[in-house]
């Protein structure tokens, strides 16, 4: 991989994030799709998902 200009962040591989059924991004879509919840408590559901996941938000 080192002849890559970008190389592959290793916490967007995380389990936590993209999980099927109980990864945050999967709760972010379904909130927005089944709780017609505001933009505001989606990004906030995504920081908090992220955070957890070892990004600094």
């Amino acid at each position: 991989m080192d002849f890559c200009a970008f190389q592959l962040d290793p916490l967007f591989e995380d389990d936590t994030l993209k999980a099927e059924g109980t990864g945050v991004y999967q709760q972010v879509f379904d909130t927005m799709d089944y709780d017609n919840a505001p933009s505001s408590d989606l990004v906030e559901l995504l920081l908090d998902g992220m955070q957890a996941a070892g990004y600094t938000v």
